[in-house]
């Protein structure tokens, strides 16, 4: 039973990251591309990493496994938010939002 889970796991995160790569070569415009790092970031990442714990569970691989899929997870939230912030920067000069008229 434990096999098909994480088989089942490891195709959904890596169907996951592969739909991600496909995103971003399809969309136009770098903030739309921005949107499909999320799901590899994500769900890619915590569905191999649970795939890896549930292989070998209560061992210092599954510790080490947990503590990278959170360290990947903040580093794409974080990644993605300053490269919005950079192009933001580069297109309108500044990144604070425009005064209302």
């Amino acid at each position: 039973m434990t096999g098909w889970l994480i088989l089942a796991l490891l195709g959904i995160g890596t169907v996951a990251t592969f739909l991600s790569g496909i995103g971003i070569l399809v969309m136009k415009g770098d903030f739309n591309q921005l949107h499909y790092l999320g799901p590899s970031g994500t769900i890619g990442v915590f569905c191999i990493g649970l795939a890896v714990i549930l292989d070998k569970p209560w061992s210092s691989l599954s510790g080490k496994t947990l503590a990278i899929m959170i360290i990947i997870a903040a580093a794409t939230t974080l990644g993605t938010h300053l490269t919005a912030r950079s192009l933001r920067i580069r297109a309108k000069g500044d990144w604070h939002s425009e005064p209302k008229d």
